[in-house]
């Protein structure tokens, strides 16, 4: 009997540990080049540097990149939203981004990688990351220049008068 009991706490606690590793491994960042900001379900916040170890990040946790680049995945049923300057990029089950952030322009990249992905604009609207749209920008939207205005010339009449130079511009012989 005391043989089963411990097998079963092994087994349960081999399943406890699997379930947790796998429900924390989910979501990746990679290449990080920048500070990323997590902000885990709980509301804790983690502050990454580059050459720091990633801590697990849960499903649901919000991904904020700071400065620079990172790959940012998930996996199984996993989602995560990232953040970049005003943009929220949305990232379901087997979705893959290269997003960069640069908070001296205000320029934010996404780049998809492999799944969709929607960008939440900061204006409220959305463009979708797919295979025919795989990249977004940011940050360097400029408004056109105005259209002219045609030219009124109404009835304006100009002679317009040529003078011929006293001196003679042809090639000498």
């Amino acid at each position: 009997m005391a043989k089963r009991l411990f097998l079963l706490g092994v087994v349960g606690l081999f399943l406890s540990l699997t379930v947790c590793t796998l429900a924390y491994a989910a979501i990746t960042v990679t290449n990080q080049t920048g500070d990323i900001k997590i902000t885990m379900p709980d509301g804790t916040q983690v502050l990454v540097s580059p050459g720091q170890a990633m801590p697990a990040i849960p499903d649901g946790s919000i991904i904020e990149v700071v400065s620079g680049s990172a790959i940012i995945s998930t996996t199984g049923s996993s989602y995560v939203e990232v953040i970049l300057g005003g943009d929220t990029v949305h990232l379901g089950a087997g979705d893959s981004i290269n997003a960069g952030y640069n908070p001296q322009t205000g320029v934010a990249t996404v780049v998809l990688i492999s799944g969709t992905a929607i960008v939440t604009k900061a204006d409220g609207s959305t463009v979708t990351l797919d295979a025919n749209n795989p990249s977004y920008i940011t940050g360097q939207e400029t408004t056109p220049p105005p259209t002219p205005k045609p030219l009124d010339i109404g009835d304006a009449e100009e002679e317009i008068q040529v003078e011929e130079s006293p001196k003679d511009i042809s090639p000498s012989s």
